[in-house]
């Protein structure tokens, strides 16, 4: 952290210098991530994987199925049961849409799915 005193003589200048580099590293940045950007919309999961292994040191991107069920084993109880939970209303909820569709075109409305 840099610490200006507003008494000092040559404060301006040290403010204005500092400022400088501030919006400089933003620009920066800036540009770093447009190019991020515009790089992932080009080449879509192979640059995400690209970047994660870049930024977060991740060498396995996408885990084997031991290391998930490894993982599920070391969730919280209460957890995990949450996640069933979310996963079978889930489920259930797009079955009852798929019932409904054929009930709805049985009566002649046009329904058509998008994913």
């Amino acid at each position: 952290m840099k610490i200006l005193n507003s008494n000092n003589k040559n404060f301006d200048k040290n403010l204005d210098s500092l400022l400088l580099q501030r919006k400089k590293k933003v620009q920066s940045n800036s540009v770093s991530v447009s190019s991020i950007i515009k790089d992932v919309r080009k080449n879509g999961d192979k640059a995400l994987v690209k970047y994660e292994k870049r930024f977060n040191q991740n060498t396995i991107v996408v885990p084997s199925q031991k290391q998930i069920s490894n993982s599920i084993k070391t969730l919280d109880k209460k957890v995990k049961q949450a996640i069933d939970i979310a996963y079978n209303r889930i489920y259930h909820l797009d079955r009852g849409y798929e019932n409904i569709e054929k009930k709805l075109k049985k009566v002649g409305a046009k329904i058509r799915r998008v994913n």
